[in-house]
């Protein structure tokens, strides 16, 4: 199986897309997961599951509800409903 690494302007591996799943080559990157939200809601149909410690997909979680992504993680539901709850309304 073959992935493709998306590397930064200094040649650093920042996501691996391996098919299947999505990695990060460091979890406390805001950029790269940024970037890896983007890609998967793209091939997944806007619907992204997340993996990695409560910690971690915490974090991606609440990055998600900001760009509008959706979970398929059980678990993250109410990290999701929660953020959604308190968005301040623009007018």
């Amino acid at each position: 199986m073959h992935s493709i690494e998306y590397l930064d302007t200094h040649g650093k591996v920042r996501l691996t897309d391996s098919g299947p799943r999505i990695d990060l080559a460091e979890e406390n990157d805001q950029q790269a997961m940024r970037a890896g939200l983007l890609l998967a809601a793209q091939k997944y149909g806007g619907e992204v599951y997340v993996t990695g410690s409560l910690a971690f997909r915490e974090l991606v979680a609440n990055e998600a509800v900001k760009m509008g992504i959706r979970l398929r993680n059980p678990e993250l539901s109410q990290v999701s409903f929660d953020k959604q709850k308190i968005q301040p309304l623009e007018l």
